[in-house]
């Protein structure tokens, strides 16, 4: 288990003068949820592990951080398989005027472990993973729930993989970003990018195909499954491409790629792909009707119809 606390300062917040969104996800994945792991994995044999975010589940974000609030990320190992681990994260916020505590993020993160030992330090390790001893079973449930998910959703990844490309390179998008891995964006053990740095970019650039659809502030409401398909490695030139894929009347689904080359190579891999939904705001933030689209995919509307009765069930 860790905990972080941390207070948000006015170089962390959105337009609209929340904290941003990407910064919660990388507060979450890359302090609470990495610690977390590392500490379960190096329980009983010191040094022989590290850690490195695989996939993100189904973010949800249930209120908005404002500046000056003191936010608790809280993080717990859920569940151990043969070479990763569930860990779940909630994060609190606390207003220091009032007191008032909220919870305003949830989510479910797996991390595979990494040989420690091993030159490169990305050679997933071969040592067993210490088991989770757990008292609340409901928990271990959802841990297990959530790594059968993540099965499910690896066996087309192959083959999703040049699909992904194709699209990248060939199709239209709304909104693009480029950014160069510098080593304040990588892991200090093995010079890889840290997961929650290019969540943020990728929230980022899904913001911004959010607003240009409708034209008004638009905020992160939740993540669908995130995967990371290949690392990303310091210096690697990283592009992500966003596109909205269906509206509701209240909420924007948009689809992010993220690419990763070597300006040495030139050799370039999908390196994660993933659906954020945001909702548009008024000046007075509070939700507005989201403009239609003028064409979406059976896909997008199945996805939309499976949500909507997700959160219809969580509601019960």
């Amino acid at each position: 288990m860790a905990t972080f606390n941390r207070l948000m300062n006015i170089d962390e917040a959105n337009p609209a003068g929340n904290v941003h969104g990407g910064q919660l996800l990388r507060f979450m994945s890359d302090d609470a949820g990495y610690v977390a792991a590392l500490r379960h994995l190096n329980k009983d044999a010191k040094g022989k592990f590290n850690a490195a975010l695989g996939t993100v589940s189904k973010t949800a974000f249930h209120a908005p951080v404002h500046v000056g609030d003191l936010v608790t990320a809280r993080a717990e190992v859920l569940s151990a398989s043969a070479h990763s681990l569930v860990v779940h994260v909630d994060l609190w916020a606390e207003s220091l005027m009032t007191g008032h505590r909220r919870l305003t993020n949830s989510t479910d993160a797996i991390y595979v472990a990494l040989d420690a030992n091993e030159a490169s330090g990305l050679k997933v390790s071969s040592d067993r993973i210490p088991h989770v001893e757990h008292v609340d079973h409901e928990k271990e449930q959802h841990g297990q729930e959530v790594y059968r998910e993540h099965l499910l959703a690896r066996q087309d990844e192959k083959q999703s993989a040049a699909e992904l490309k194709r699209r990248f390179k060939e199709e239209q998008w709304t909104a693009s970003l480029g950014h160069v891995l510098l080593p304040t964006d990588c892991a200090p053990t093995n010079r890889t990018a840290k997961g929650g740095r290019i969540i943020k970019l990728m929230d980022e650039v899904g913001a911004v195909a959010a607003w240009r659809h409708s034209r008004t502030n638009c905020v992160t409401a939740s993540i669908e499954t995130l995967r990371f398909r290949k690392p990303l490695h310091l210096g690697d030139l990283v592009s992500l491409r966003a596109r909205p894929t269906y509206a509701s009347s209240k909420s924007l689904e948009v689809e992010i790629i993220v690419e990763t080359a070597s300006p040495i190579t030139g050799e370039s891999h999908i390196a994660a792909h993933a659906f954020f939904v945001f909702v548009a705001l008024d000046e007075n933030g509070t939700a507005i009707k989201l403009p239609p689209l003028d064409s979406y995919s059976e896909e997008a509307e199945a996805r939309y119809n499976e949500r909507k009765a997700n959160q219809i069930k969580n509601r019960k």
